[in-house]
C-alpha cells in the first residue's frame, strides 16, 4: 500500500468518525429536549381495609302493652327520643292489629311525604339525593337477603316502595298534591273510626321509641352481653324472633343508650383487633352509616380456633333499625396519602424521589412514604420541606415517564 493510499484511507476513517460523533451528539440532543412524557395531577385519598362479620345486638328494652287488643296507631317514628308525658301510640279496642296498623302506618308515610314535598318545594333538583337514599335501601335489602336473615325486610321494601313513589310524585307535574293529602287523611280517619274506642299511650319517662317487638327483648339484654361466653353464644344464636307480636303488645322503649354487638371470628381475623380500641363499623341496619364501636373484650374458645368479640356503643343514630341480627363491616386499617406508581420514582441517597412539572420546568420532589404496595408507594401529603428537599403535595403534576429528567430542566 502506497503512502498516498494510506493518507486517503486515513482521511476517510476520520470523516466516518466525525459523522458518527455528529450523529451521536444529535441523537442525544434530540433525546434531551424531547417532550414525550405523560403526567397526572395527584390527589390525596384514603384507602381502607374492611372485615365482614355477623353478630347479635344486645340492649335493655322494655315491652309496652295495652289492655286494648285492637289496631295500633303509632304516632312517632322508630328511634325518636320521647320526653316524659309525650304521646306515642293510639290503641283501639277492636280491629285486626296487624292489617289495620300497617294500613294506617302506610297512610301516615304517604301523607308525610306529600306534605314535606309541598312544604319544602321538592323538585327535580332533589332527585339525586332521593336516588342515593333508594340505592342505600336497595343494598341493605340485598345484604339481608344474602345473609339469609330477612326479619324486618318487609319494612325496608315498603320504605323503598314509598321512595320510588316519591320519585314518581316529584316527576309528575300534574299530580294534585293538596287534594291527594286530603283524600289520604279522610281514608285514615275512616279506618280509625272502624276501630271503636281507643286509648292514648304516653311515655312515663324519657326514652327511645321502637314499634317493632321481636319477642327476644328479655333475652338479648345488657346482663347477657356482659356475661357472654363462647359456650353461651351458640345458644343465643339459636333464638328466632317472633313473626308477629302477642295481643296487647304495642311497642318497646329503650331507656339506656348503651348497647352491644357480639360476634365470633377466627383467630386470624381476630388478631388485628385490640381491646380498648374503637373501630369504624357499618351495619346492614344502618344504611351505610359509620358507627364507632369500642372493643371491650376478646375471649378465646377453649376447644376451637375461634374468638368471641364484644363491642359496645352509646350512640343511638337516627335511622338505625337495631334488628337483632346484623351483618357488619369493620374498618381495620386506614391509610391516607398520595399514591405514586413505583415506575415514576427514582432513588437518591437512600430516599425516594419523583419529578413534577410546573409550566415548562421540571422539579424534583421527595416522597415521605407511609405505605409500600407491590407496585406503588403511598406518600404523606402536606409535609413541609427543609433546606435540602421539597416534598410531593396534592395538586402537583406528577411526571409518570420521561427521559433525561433532572431538577430545573426547561422543556421547549
Amino acid at each position: 500500500m502506497t503512502d498516498s493510499t494510506k493518507k486517503i484511507l486515513g482521511r476517510v476513517g476520520i470523516g466516518l468518525l466525525c459523522i458518527a460523533l455528529v450523529a451521536y451528539t444529535v441523537f442525544h440532543m434530540v433525546s434531551l429536549f424531547s417532550n414525550d412524557m405523560s403526567t397526572v395531577v395527584v390527589r390525596s385519598s384514603t384507602e381502607t381495609t374492611v372485615l365482614e362479620m355477623g353478630g347479635y345486638i344486645f340492649r335493655d328494652e322494655t315491652v309496652i302493652t295495652s289492655e286494648y287488643k285492637g289496631a295500633v296507631d303509632h304516632l312517632v317514628a322508630d328511634g325518636v327520643k320521647l320526653s316524659a308525658g309525650q304521646s306515642y301510640a293510639v290503641v283501639y279496642e277492636q280491629g285486626n292489629h296487624q292489617s289495620i296498623a300497617d294500613r294506617i302506618a302506610e297512610l301516615d308515610r304517604r301523607i308525610e311525604i306529600i306534605e314535606n314535598a309541598i312544604a319544602k318545594g321538592d323538585s327535580l333538583s332533589r332527585l339525586p339525593e332521593i336516588n342515593q337514599e333508594l340505592d342505600a335501601e336497595y343494598h341493605s335489602i340485598m345484604k339481608k337477603l344474602s345473609d339469609g336473615y330477612i326479619r324486618g325486610i318487609d319494612r325496608d321494601i315498603e320504605d323503598m316502595t314509598v321512595g320510588l313513589g316519591r320519585v314518581s310524585l316529584l316527576t309528575n307535574e300534574d299530580t294534585p298534591l293538596p287534594d291527594t293529602v286530603e283524600y289520604l287523611k279522610a281514608e285514615r280517619e275512616r279506618i280509625k273510626a272502624a276501630g271503636g274506642s281507643s286509648t292514648v299511650l304516653t311515655a312515663e319517662k324519657s326514652g327511645y321509641f321502637y314499634s317493632e317487638v321481636d319477642g327476644c327483648e328479655a333475652i338479648f339484654t345488657s346482663e347477657a352481653a356482659l356475661n357472654m361466653t363462647p359456650e353461651l353464644y351458640s345458644k343465643y344464636s339459636s333464638f328466632k324472633p317472633e313473626a308477629t307480636p302477642e295481643e296487647g303488645v304495642v311497642a318497646k322503649m329503650v331507656y339506656d343508650s348503651q348497647w352491644w354487638f357480639i360476634t365470633v371470628l377466627s383467630e386470624t381475623d381476630a388478631e388485628i383487633f385490640e381491646e380498648g380500641v374503637r373501630y369504624r363499623t357499618t351495619f346492614t341496619g344502618g344504611k351505610d352509616m359509620d358507627i364507632p364501636m369500642l372493643l371491650e373484650k376478646k375471649t378465646e374458645y377453649s376447644d376451637s380456633s375461634q374468638v368471641l368479640l364484644r363491642f359496645s356503643s352509646d350512640r343511638m343514630p337516627t335511622g338505625f333499625d337495631f334488628e337483632r341480627y346484623q351483618s357488619a363491616e369493620v374498618v381495620t386499617e386506614s391509610i391516607t396519602g398520595i399514591n405514586v406508581p413505583k415506575s415514576a420514582t427514582h432513588k437518591s441517597g437512600g430516599n425516594i424521589y419523583v419529578y413534577i412539572l410546573r409550566g415548562s420546568v421540571v422539579f424534583e420532589r421527595r416522597l415521605d412514604i407511609v405505605y409500600e404496595g407491590s407496585d406503588y408507594y403511598t406518600a404523606r401529603d402536606g409535609v413541609e420541606g427543609d433546606e435540602y428537599d421539597t416534598y410531593l403535595q396534592s395538586n402537583d403534576t406528577l411526571i409518570l415517564d420521561g427521559k433525561n429528567l433532572f431538577d430545573g430542566r426547561i422543556l421547549d
